[in-house]
């Protein structure tokens, strides 16, 4: 099965496209020949038929393979091309990068990825300014950059927000100045700015229809997040998409949020979601409790994790777990099978430095603000083998 990699940052469906195009220009894959079905090659690379279908549709959309309804999909005749040259983006040394608890390995990531886009040596080509993910210390992050963008020192800020509407005030009197705004992973609406973020939606929708096609109709949404986030709305939207698409009912007692529970001290809580027992015990009494719950972040899915454990409730059979999951370090402790929603931060970081600057060398008519997502990877956690495959 696929794991949880520390160090390999390449996404799943890019690795199986790779091998995929290697294998069709080496021409292992002959003209015209059918190639192995999307179960098939699921089983192959030990992931879902969802992240083997991203890999399919580039090689189709780039003319390496068509699609022949009730027939399967076939090998294109075609001749390879030489692949166009990407010139690297400029070191940009007026930009600021905001971001949220550097020491985070995901935040880490995202700057890496930056700092790659931007060409960046190591000398420290853009400022950085960490909001340590506090409201507080994010509006001072802001005063200070915004002090920076009236002495002409900075002219563009990628963003990570810390909140939702708090210091909208501040990021909007950034935009009035002139500074050109780039949101990356969260966003806040009513901003002038480009945004890059996951396949937050889609994401979402695709692994409640995993589970649906695993059988599952009483589907419950768990989120967590101290305050309003576009993000979570966006995954919440999905979940209700997905059930609608299904035909299955979205009750709102299904869909909970729990606070994150405040740590005493320097010592930390033993789940991070104070209220997750008690809306577990509502859920579980009802006389159809869900059979799955779609926890919106790792804080929700560990929490999960953990207060079924303390429950007793392990038997597969009883409740299925999936949600987005980016920390892998406790991943290893875990006994009980989940599907896994992986985010690529590197790649948020390269996407929100490319459209930064675009918009610091720009010479035409301002272009409309541009939203960017970038795909998920579907992964089951090694223990779920059998849940998969009922």
């Amino acid at each position: 099965m696929e794991t949880f990699p520390q160090k390999d940052t390449a996404p799943l469906h890019l690795k199986i496209y790779q091998e995929l195009r290697a294998e069709l220009e080496s021409k292992q894959l002959a003209a015209q020949s059918r190639i192995p079905t999307e179960r098939e090659l699921s089983e192959r690379f030990a992931t879902t038929r969802i992240t083997v279908a991203k890999a399919l549709s580039r090689l189709t959309h780039e003319g390496f393979l068509e699609r022949r309804p009730g027939a399967g999909t076939f090998v294109r005749d075609w001749q390879q091309e030489q692949a166009p040259v990407v010139e690297p983006v400029s070191p940009i040394e007026q930009v600021a990068v905001l971001s949220g608890y550097t020491r985070n390995r995901d935040t880490a990531l995202l700057v890496s990825g930056i700092a790659e886009a931007f060409g960046d040596d190591g000398s420290g080509r853009f400022a950085l300014y960490d909001s340590r993910d506090e409201l507080e210390q994010e509006a001072e992050c802001l005063r200070r950059i915004h002090a920076q963008v009236l002495q002409g020192k900075i002219r563009g800020l990628i963003a990570l927000p810390a909140g939702q509407n708090e210091n909208r005030e501040a990021y909007a009197a950034l935009a009035a100045a002139g500074c050109k705004l780039v949101f990356v992973d969260r966003y806040l609406t009513g901003i002038p700015a480009d945004r890059v973020t996951s396949e937050n939606e889609g994401g979402t929708a695709q692994a409640i229809a995993e589970l649906v096609a695993l059988g599952h109709t009483r589907i419950a949404f768990l989120c967590s997040y101290p305050l309003p986030n576009a993000v979570i709305r966006d995954r919440q939207a999905g979940y209700e998409r997905a059930l609608r698409d299904a035909g299955l009912t979205i009750r709102p007692d299904w869909i909970r949020r729990a606070e994150w529970a405040r740590r005493t001290g320097d010592v930390l809580p033993a789940c991070p979601l104070d209220d997750c027992e008690e809306i577990f015990r509502e859920w579980l009494s009802d006389p159809e409790p869900p059979t799955a719950i779609f926890c919106s972040n790792d804080r929700a899915l560990q929490s999960s994790l953990l207060t079924l454990r303390q429950r007793g409730v392990r038997d597969k059979s009883k409740i299925a777990l999936a949600g987005f999951l980016n920390r892998s370090d406790w991943v290893e402790h875990v006994q009980e099978p989940f599907l896994g929603i992986r985010q690529w931060h590197e790649e948020l970081g390269k996407q929100a430095a490319l459209l930064m600057h675009e918009r610091l060398t720009a010479t035409d008519t301002p272009t409309p603000n541009r939203s960017i997502s970038i795909c998920v990877d579907f992964v089951y956690h090694p223990s779920a083998e059998a849940w998969r495959n009922p």
